[in-house]
């Protein structure tokens, strides 16, 4: 990795002291997805569109040459995000999610290939993280009320015929993975993609963003974002506690980033999986004492899943640091009272 994809941010790896909270304006923070742009790009004009998906808005912001190669990029990448939005959607009753978590064990089910695709690099992860990494908790998420439960609105909803599968359970012990794009159900599961499902598709869009001939810009779904080509973007992040603040963390290029923080409310939608639990009783567990961790990565899609693990994981560890630099990654992690510490 090129020190000029995290320009500003190993620069200032070092340092220990605070940086001083200042508010930004929303017009500032729309100028920090489009940098001063440099000679060689000039000819082209940073463009933006915008779009309701994945249950966030999706920005794209890119060089383009007119509006129509403009609106044919960004309608493909568009059209993309969709396709796996439909395909790995927990609210969906007709996506590949929906149909594992109805599916009985010894099912062989055949789903779209970003499905196959995000749960082999979702087991890849679980396995990596020792179990950090854990999508099988949507029926907690779901007791919480943080997610819809599977069924919901149709007539097997209204039988209470469908049977809540045991909690966090392993995903590689519940499904496996068998060639052309199947599916076999070892265990009743619900799954719960969200992040790391968010993170494929802003990578997919940039792809077919490039497939259409744009060189460079930034996919932003929701704070999960990725940079390509001959551009910089400051990632700029609200400080949880005074939700008024944006403190500029880095600058990136050729880099995607993520970010998990407390906004609003407890961390109810981050679930700590049984084997973190067993592990915190034997070793004792660290009280989190950051509120907004960013991990930034060359995919998107890792980004979001490591955000996870250094939230679950001491973040001042070996292992934390292990798994970082297994992926070739950075984390910047900030405290209530706004410093910010680089990993």
């Amino acid at each position: 990795m090129s020190a000029r994809q995290i320009q500003g941010f190993l620069a200032t790896k070092a340092r220990d002291e605070s940086i001083d909270n200042v508010a930004i304006s929303s017009a500032t923070l729309v100028e920090t997805i489009s940098p001063v742009v440099q000679p060689h790009l000039a000819a082209s004009i940073l463009r933006k569109r915008a779009k309701p998906l994945l249950g966030t808005v999706v920005e794209i912001a890119i060089h383009a040459a007119d509006d129509a190669a403009f609106v044919d990029a960004t309608n493909a990448a568009f059209a993309r995000i969709a396709e796996i939005h439909g395909a790995m959607s927990f609210h969906e009753s007709t996506s590949d999610l929906a149909a594992i978590a109805n599916a009985e064990p010894g099912i062989r089910l055949r789903v779209f290939s970003d499905t196959w695709k995000t749960l082999s690099l979702a087991i890849d992860i679980e396995c990596l993280s020792d179990g950090l990494f854990n999508p099988t908790v949507a029926p907690t998420l779901v007791q919480r009320g943080a997610l819809p439960r599977p069924g919901a609105g149709n007539m097997l909803d209204a039988l209470d015929i469908i049977e809540t599968p045991a909690v966090q359970c392993s995903l590689g012990e519940s499904i496996s993975l068998d060639a052309d794009n199947h599916v076999r159900i070892l265990k009743r599961v619900w799954i719960d993609l969200g992040g790391i499902a968010k993170g494929y598709a802003v990578d997919e869009a940039v792809i077919a963003l490039q497939a259409h001939g744009i060189a460079s810009g930034v996919v932003n779904a929701g704070g999960d974002l990725r940079v390509f080509g001959d551009f910089e973007h400051t990632i700029a992040v609200r400080a949880p506690s005074q939700p008024n603040q944006v403190l500029p963390i880095a600058v990136i290029a050729n880099l995607s980033c993520a970010t998990t923080a407390m906004y609003y409310t407890t961390a109810d939608t981050i679930v700590e999986p049984d084997r973190a639990k067993r592990r915190a009783a034997i070793h004792g567990t660290t009280k989190q004492k950051y509120e907004s961790i960013s991990v930034l990565a060359p995919s998107c899609a890792v980004a979001d899943a490591l955000t996870k693990i250094v939230w679950l994981q001491n973040p001042d560890s070996t292992a934390c640091r292990a798994t970082l630099n297994h992926f070739k990654a950075y984390a910047a992690l900030l405290d209530s009272a706004g410093k910010i510490t680089r990993l």
